[in-house]
């Protein structure tokens, strides 16, 4: 027991049997629910740890509804890409914060590119991220056109990619890899 444990005089311990024991006995019991309470209250306040219904009400405020025979983790996973994109303001660095909030330090491994002269974009992930979660590429793709201003382009291409370095102006094979 904590309070018996910390107790601040050597001297007078309570000891078992004693009123006093059993009145601090008691008090720990009700600092050790209200710190169960409050762990949990804590993890409901937010999509990543919520669950059953707080998780349903964090979803419905930024416009996501659980669908019939959907998982938990799915409905998650679409309720924090669509708080990340109330957020977003279309730009590069606003799409990268989505990707983040969907896989985490893994993001650094995708590619975002912007097409030269031309209001698109196209995001490469590769696939191997997708086995960590249950969103579809598909489904990523839709949710994140919500997120570029009206007339721009995302496009999302999963797979295994090949980056070259700089070629300097060198044709195809002439190029180093990365």
């Amino acid at each position: 027991m904590e309070i018996i444990e910390n107790w601040p005089n050597e001297i007078i311990r309570p000891e078992d049997g004693e009123a006093v024991y059993d009145i601090l006995r008691a008090i720990q019991g009700e600092l050790d629910y209200i710190d169960s309470e409050t762990d949990t209250l804590r993890d409901e306040r937010f999509i990543d740890t919520a669950s059953g219904q707080e998780l349903e009400k964090l979803a419905s405020e930024v416009g996501i509804v659980q669908q019939t025979g959907e998982s938990e983790e799915h409905f998650r996973e679409r309720a924090m890409v669509a708080k990340s994109l109330s957020r977003s303001d279309g730009t590069l660095p606003d799409i990268a914060d989505v990707l983040y909030s969907l896989f985490g330090e893994d993001a650094q491994n995708i590619s975002v590119t912007t097409g030269v002269g031309s209001p698109s974009g196209v995001i490469e992930i590769p696939d191997a991220l997708f086995d960590d979660i249950e969103m579809s590429d598909a489904e990523l793709e839709l949710m994140l056109e919500d997120a570029v201003p009206t007339g721009d382009t995302l496009t999302v291409v999963v797979g295994e990619t090949l980056k070259l370095g700089e070629t300097g102006g060198r044709g195809l094979g002439e190029g180093k890899l990365v």
